[in-house]
C-alpha cells in the first residue's frame, strides 16, 4: 500500500474527469464513508471501504454494500466516535505504511 486514494463525501470534489485520472495512478482506493457515493458514479471500486455511512445513499443492507461485506473490504464505526470518517481513513493509511496519500473531499 505505498500510494493511497482516499474518497469522501464533500460538496469540493474535483471533476469526474480528473478523479478518474488520479484513481488510476494509485495502488489503493479508499471510501470513507459517503465517498462510496462518488466511486459508484465513477464506475470504480474501492478496495476498502470505511466509515459509519452516514453520509451515503446506501445503507448496510444494500446489496452493493453487501457485497464489500462478504468481501470482507469494509471497516464499520459508530455514528457516535472521536473522530471523523475522513480521519479514521486517514489513521488506517498510517497503520499500514502508505508513503503517499491522495485526499479527494
Amino acid at each position: 500500500m505505498k500510494c493511497v486514494a482516499i474518497i469522501a463525501a464533500g460538496e469540493s470534489l474535483p471533476s469526474d474527469e480528473f478523479l478518474r485520472e488520479k484513481l488510476v495512478e494509485v495502488d489503493t482506493v479508499l471510501s470513507a464513508d459517503g465517498g462510496l457515493d462518488v466511486l459508484v458514479r465513477l464506475g470504480i471500486k474501492a478496495d476498502l471501504l470505511l466509515g459509519d455511512f452516514d453520509s451515503s445513499r446506501f445503507s448496510f443492507s444494500d446489496p452493493l454494500l453487501q457485497d464489500y461485506v462478504r468481501e470482507k473490504k469494509v471497516l464499520f464505526y459508530p455514528v457516535r466516535k472521536d473522530a471523523t470518517d475522513t480521519e479514521l481513513a486517514l489513521s488506517y493509511c498510517a497503520e499500514h505504511g502508505a508513503e503517499y496519500v491522495l485526499l479527494f473531499g
